[in-house]
């Protein structure tokens, strides 16, 4: 679990290099925001609901520092959390399926 937390990680870190091109280039920060979300923070939320669950301690120290790193350049808005994260993720998995009104145009196959 550490080196496929450490690859992410420096995945994410060689994104980030990509952004700060791109701020230096004259992208205006809304979109630099967008950009950050789409492929930063997109990485570590692709499986998190798979191997959050995993994470040890200073796994999930070394992200969040991550996150801190990323809003502190400026490229995100808010500092996210593997906790808030995980929990964000298991509920859109699990509970926004399950709420009325999720499935509106699905049609039952037994008429």
């Amino acid at each position: 679990m550490d080196s496929h937390v450490q690859y992410m990680l420096s995945q994410c870190a060689q994104r980030m290099y990509l952004i700060k091109l791109l701020q230096h280039k004259g992208m205006p920060q809304r979109q630099l925001s967008g950009v950050s979300y789409s492929i930063v923070v997109s990485r570590i939320l692709y499986a998190l609901p798979a191997w959050g669950g995993f994470l040890s301690a200073e796994l999930i120290g070394r992200i969040n520092a991550f996150f801190r790193r990323v809003k502190r350049f400026g490229y995100i808005d808010t500092v996210f959390t593997v906790d808030e994260l995980l929990s964000q993720s298991e509920y859109d998995l699990f509970v926004k399926p399950s709420t009325p009104g999720h499935s509106t145009s699905f049609a039952s196959p037994i008429s």
